[in-house]
């Protein structure tokens, strides 16, 4: 995806995207919401790369999050079965 298609999805202005980009200017939450959308990026995103970090994509924070609850009715499981031993 081109920069000036990630903009237009957000719905934020060119200045905005820029400013965000080169120095880590703030913008209000909901357009940091919005621009980690476009990209399809998690929220905290953001504050990942201007710490130095990478980007979490949607799909990967998806993934994690399966299978915590993959995990977690696994546990359950195992927890019934001794329960009804």
């Amino acid at each position: 995806m081109s920069k000036r298609e990630a903009i237009r999805i957000a719905g934020v202005g060119n200045k905005q995207w820029l400013a965000v980009e080169n120095d880590g200017t703030p913008v209000a939450d909901h357009q940091w919401a919005r621009m980690a959308k476009a990209l399809q990026w998690t929220p905290s995103s953001f504050q990942q790369v201007l710490d130095g970090g990478d980007p979490t994509e949607e799909n990967e924070a998806f993934d994690d999050i399966q299978s915590q609850l993959n995990q977690i009715n696994r546990r359950l499981k195992a927890l019934e079965a001794h329960h009804n031993e």
